[in-house]
């Protein structure tokens, strides 16, 4: 068996997993606590219903085949400015803001 996919959870007692309806895959404890969530910990996706946190980044994939970490990334600065920024990949820096909200300490 090959394992595909892991989380990064210390904490034990998990009893179950679910996909909730708003696309949101939870690990929770037998009294319904949710100890890990996706939505938490986007990769390169956000969902209708998903509220993104401060400091969280998506990164796009190099191509519908290659998952490998793109050029882009989009931050939700923890000032709250929105930025699309084009990175390198490479030497892991951002090359620059191609597009920001503008939205710095006007609120969330």
């Amino acid at each position: 068996m090959q394992q595909v996919w892991a989380n990064n959870v210390t904490t034990s007692g998990v009893n179950y997993a679910s996909m909730l309806n708003t696309g949101n895959f939870v690990l929770a404890r037998q009294d319904y606590v949710n100890l890990w969530e996706s939505f938490n910990a986007p990769i390169d996706t956000i969902l209708p219903t998903q509220v993104p946190n401060q400091g969280g980044i998506l990164v796009s994939h190099v191509s519908e085949t290659n998952y490998s970490s793109g050029n882009f990334q989009f931050l939700l600065q923890s000032d709250g400015d929105l930025v699309l920024s084009l990175v390198d990949v490479t030497h892991n820096f951002v090359r620059y803001k191609y597009w920001e909200s503008n939205t710095l300490g006007t609120g969330f």
